[in-house]
């Protein structure tokens, strides 16, 4: 079921409006694989440390290399009570442990992370500016069922279709015709084209 949702966005791509999200990943993708590298060596390198100090002191947090890798990560989101580390009698490392990661993994790498992100959003949608909004792709597809069933509209109110082209062409141009915002205007000028070819 996800996969069948996320593959609706692969349909966007028929507006560049609504194709941002794709584009935004598409132009991060080459710096997001340079940051993974980074974020992985430091990841794997504070797992690595924190289970060697911890491990061996009975923590169950970081007991086991896997379960130093969930720790970390849920020091990530905050989810981690520091007083854990300080339980174990050693303060300086603790201290050292926890701040460094969170200076480095936290408030760099991961402000880094969404710097990426918001650079290629800026890019993809200053590309996007430039094309129609995807109104004008709605407004285009109503026009089009309109004319499809603009004979049946007109036999509807009983007028011809010479009168209502009459009443359409006395606009500049069919787009200004179609272009109003409100089609009671619309339905208005056709019943009174029909009333006066009664």
């Amino acid at each position: 079921v996800l996969f069948f949702f996320l593959r609706a966005f692969k349909y966007f791509t028929f507006n560049k409006r609504l194709g941002v999200l794709n584009a935004t990943i598409a132009n991060a993708m080459p710096d997001i694989l340079n940051f993974l590298v980074m974020f992985g060596i430091a990841y794997i390198g504070f797992g690595i440390m924190g289970h060697i100090i911890f491990g061996r002191h009975g923590l169950p947090e970081f007991g086991t290399y896997p379960n130093t890798l969930h720790t970390l990560f849920r020091m990530m989101i905050g989810e981690f009570d520091f007083r854990v580390l300080l339980a174990v009698g050693h303060y300086f490392p603790g201290i050292v442990f926890f701040f460094g990661y969170a200076i480095l993994c936290h408030f760099i790498l991961l402000n880094l992370f969404l710097a990426i992100i918001v650079d290629a959003y800026a890019t993809a949608w200053k590309q996007a500016q430039n094309s129609n909004p995807v109104t004008h792709a709605m407004k285009k597809g109503i026009m089009r069922v309109a004319r499809k069933y603009r004979g049946k509209l007109q036999d509807a109110f009983g007028g011809k279709k010479e009168e209502v082209c009459a009443a359409a062409t006395k606009r500049k141009s069919r787009r200004s015709y179609w272009k109003r915002d409100s089609c009671k205007e619309i339905c208005k000028e056709v019943a009174i084209g029909c009333a006066q070819g009664q």
